[in-house]
């Protein structure tokens, strides 16, 4: 009769302890991993959200710009509708008008196409895929980790209920499942090394992939990653609005000057000031121009708040989600070893149970359980003939 094997019992009863452990931390990786996941994810949240902020500001200027080119329509109309009273409307006037209405047309196209542009960037979809992947990820890395420790779980319960076909299955699942976290824990490992890389030169790495996907997507992106010396995409559209107010203050002026000198021609005081009405409208809203560019670049536009989130998304990757990875591999490593110690102390304690004829079996009728393995008479030693 062989010996109880009291050690292969507590080999494995220790290693029982350092598998639930193991889970534990397993668990604390896996949220840690979540929790940079999320940083990075309300990084993209709120690039999303001032991009917003951005062509919604700069739509306004277009609607602002827009509203000249209404204006000035209608001014001109007022003066034809006037003609009789005021006489044709002067050469150089005539020419003041047509320049600030194709030149405030002209960048209204020019602001709405850049703001076009930048607005197709698929930044939302983005994080839709992110929280998509996470979902999943997290909830099947906790599967799968419990799913690695199914042998010692086996061995748990043929240790206490001496279930032969249990304890047979135990070198099979094994083998199964320490194959799958040596195979985790290479994949995993390979992200371990591609994150340290990002973690390096993380900037670098960003602007190559905004690169690779659109232009508008690198630019955009360069701004808010590189910020120093960098201008914003929509700088271009802001310059174009402020360029056309510069570029026809003259004309507008112009047209200041002849209304008021064709003030006494005007039998109506009331068509005088419709005039007046329409030219302050067209003052105002290029005013109005000029103070939202000046404020938008020094506010809105500016890198430094979403940089600051940027570098939190760096930090949420290099801090949280790298060791939260490089955790789920150890977990997934030393349980793969750990296995293999089960599958040892499994085979010591079925030779035990085997000699012993303590072992049970399954009853072939359905429900987990082990009735007694039955027992053989000894044989009978023949006895020798005088």
């Amino acid at each position: 009769m062989k010996d109880r094997p009291t050690v292969a019992i507590w080999i494995f009863r220790g290693a029982f302890v350092m598998v639930i452990g193991a889970l534990i931390y397993g668990y604390v990786a896996n949220e840690l991993q979540r929790e940079g996941i999320n940083d990075v994810k309300a990084a993209i949240v709120d690039m999303d959200s001032l991009k917003d902020e951005n062509i919604v500001s700069v739509l306004g200027i277009a609607d602002s710009v827009d509203n000249v080119v209404i204006f000035a329509r209608a001014l001109n109309d007022t003066l034809v509708s006037l003609e009789s009273e005021i006489g044709p409307i002067p050469p150089d006037v005539e020419s003041a008008l047509a320049l600030v209405l194709s030149d405030f047309s002209s960048a209204t196209t020019s602001i709405r196409d850049g703001v076009d542009s930048l607005d197709s960037i698929p930044i939302s979809d983005v994080v839709d895929v992110i929280e998509d992947v996470e979902m999943y990820r997290y909830y099947g890395m906790l599967g799968l980790m419990l799913f690695i420790t199914l042998p010692f779980t086996f061995l748990f319960l043929a240790h206490i209920f001496n279930c032969r076909r249990v304890i047979w299955n135990i070198t099979w699942i094994g083998i199964l499942c320490s194959t799958l976290a040596w195979l985790l824990s290479a994949l995993e490992t390979s992200a371990c090394v591609v994150l340290s890389d990002v973690c390096i030169e993380p900037s670098e790495l960003i602007l190559d992939q905004a690169e690779s996907i659109d232009p508008a997507v690198f630019n955009y992106t360069e701004f808010y990653v590189v910020c120093e010396n960098i201008t914003n995409p929509l700088d271009g559209q802001l310059d174009t609005a402020r360029d056309v107010v510069n570029d026809t203050q003259a004309q507008i002026t112009d047209i200041e000057v002849y209304v008021a000198s064709i003030e006494g021609s005007i039998s109506d005081p009331a068509d005088f000031a419709l005039l007046e009405a329409q030219l302050a409208n067209i003052t105002t809203e290029t005013d109005n121009i000029v103070d939202t560019v000046e404020f938008l670049l020094d506010t809105l536009f500016l890198c430094n708040r979403i940089h600051n989130n940027y570098i939190g998304a760096v930090d949420g990757v290099c801090n949280s989600l790298l060791p939260g990875l490089f955790g789920l591999v150890t977990v997934q490593t030393c349980v793969a070893i750990l296995t293999w110690v089960a599958m040892y102390c499994a085979i010591k304690m079925y030779q035990y149970l085997l000699d012993q004829h303590k072992l049970k079996k399954l009853d072939e009728s359905p429900g987990p359980v082990c009735n007694p393995y039955p027992s053989y008479p000894p044989k009978e030693t023949p006895k020798e003939e005088p």
